[in-house]
């Protein structure tokens, strides 16, 4: 009986070593394989200012969404607005997520771009689209009906009063 489990747990390290080599020896082969590829890049001071400059937009952009999202939850869920606006607002904030993603880079080109609808309409244009400032809009028209739910359902929870 004794010689029995102690087979038994002999056979099931022995797969697990099996299942553990099989797994990890062709990802450690492929990181190693990468990381040749990759260490020419980390002395291009270039890919570290593309890097920081992605990062300082990506942070920019979560903040200003984060905020405007909350205010949209709060006024949505905590004030007493008239109802029209707070159905507009909830389904306003929803159509976003419903059209592909290459729409908001047209609609950010045809509204401020140089011969955009709003440039026209002031007779100059408000600002440039083609970098900081138009990755900045992109990404928080982008990602705000996705932290508004989210915020929108934490108010749920939360007393009123």
């Amino acid at each position: 009986m004794y010689s029995k489990k102690l087979e038994i747990k002999i056979i099931y390290i022995i797969i697990a070593l099996f299942f553990t080599i099989f797994l990890f020896a062709p990802l450690i082969v492929l990181f190693k394989n990468s990381l040749n590829s990759y260490l020419p890049l980390f002395h291009n001071k270039e890919i570290f200012v593309a890097t920081r400059n992605s990062i300082e937009v990506s942070a920019i952009a979560a903040i200003i969404t984060t905020i405007l999202a909350f205010i949209l939850a709060y006024a949505v869920n905590c004030t007493n607005i008239f109802k029209p606006v707070n159905t507009i607002i909830r389904v306003g904030i929803s159509i976003p997520m419903l059209v592909p993603t290459i729409t908001y880079g047209f609609a950010i080109i045809y509204s401020f771009g140089k011969q955009g609808l709003l440039t026209k309409f002031f007779g100059r244009q408000l600002f440039e689209i083609y970098g900081f400032n138009g990755l900045l809009l992109g990404y928080v028209i982008y990602t705000i009906p996705f932290a508004f739910l989210l915020i929108n359902n934490s108010f749920g929870y939360i007393d009123k009063k």
